[in-house]
């Protein structure tokens, strides 16, 4: 696909428990899949509470020369710049939510707006309570027995995104040719170059549904990130955003 090599892969990292497992996990399927000798390159935001552990993930990535580092910051290094013009900080911690903005910022000094985005997180790295999330449905629906337990919850829903979204690239960039999005669940999602150039930082504020309703006090504020963006550009309504699975526009 001649298109195809107008990709820019970005992905949030956050160094601990787990996240040597998921962080190859994720990059294997990336090469497994073609995508990361596809794509232009990759770029990493990394927040770690351990200096040792971000030493180590640098020297990872050293045989890997697609892979670069989009910033990093010490979890504990509190209020976070989120924003440059206008400097805005945050006094909680964003999760991925950091991430999405700081791709936002370097998208917009790419040339031209003719590529596509892939977005992706460390999902799982904190070990969260799955089951007790409304959206754990739509894994049931997917194989997710009702009786797994925790981890193998766990296993299931970060294969199936990285299936959807990492694997099955080929596709979603072909969606991408006459839409602007593709959102799957979790701010794992595609989006167009285009889209992410016209996003200004005072109207997604002002207009955007969760940064309306968590301000940057609560880490959903970036939630469902392509959709909240979609519906302040485009001025409609799309409905319950949380109950949107697979979505595209």
């Amino acid at each position: 696909m001649e298109k195809s090599a107008n990709i820019y892969v970005f992905y949030h990292l956050f160094l601990v428990e787990r996240w040597r497992d998921i962080w190859r996990y994720h990059l294997q399927k990336m090469i497994d899949s073609e995508l990361y000798d596809t794509c232009k390159e990759m770029k990493v935001g990394v927040v770690y509470k351990n200096i040792e552990e971000l030493e180590e993930f640098k020297s990872i990535i050293k045989d890997y020369q697609k892979v670069t580092i989009l910033y990093t910051r010490d979890y504990n290094n509190l209020p976070v710049k989120i924003w440059s013009e206008p400097e805005k900080k945050a006094k909680a911690q964003l999760g991925e939510g950091e991430s999405i903005l700081k791709m936002v910022e370097y998208v917009k000094t790419i040339e031209g707006d003719q590529f596509y985005c892939l977005f992706f997180h460390s999902k799982g790295v904190t070990k969260p309570n799955n089951k007790r999330r409304s959206q754990i449905t739509h894994f049931y629906s997917k194989g997710l027995s009702e009786d797994a337990d925790a981890e193998e919850t766990q296993q299931f829903i970060l294969h199936d995104m990285t299936e959807e979204t990492v694997v099955d690239w080929n596709e979603k960039v072909l969606l991408l040719e006459n839409h602007s999005f593709y959102y799957y669940i979790w701010n794992f999602f595609w989006v167009t170059g285009a889209m992410l150039k016209n996003f200004d930082f005072k109207t997604f504020n002002k207009k955007g549904e969760f940064p309306r309703k968590y301000k940057l006090r609560d880490r959903h504020y970036t939630a469902i990130f392509p959709i909240n963006l979609y519906q302040v550009q485009r001025k409609k309504d799309v409905g319950d955003l949380r109950k949107l699975i697979g979505f595209y526009e």
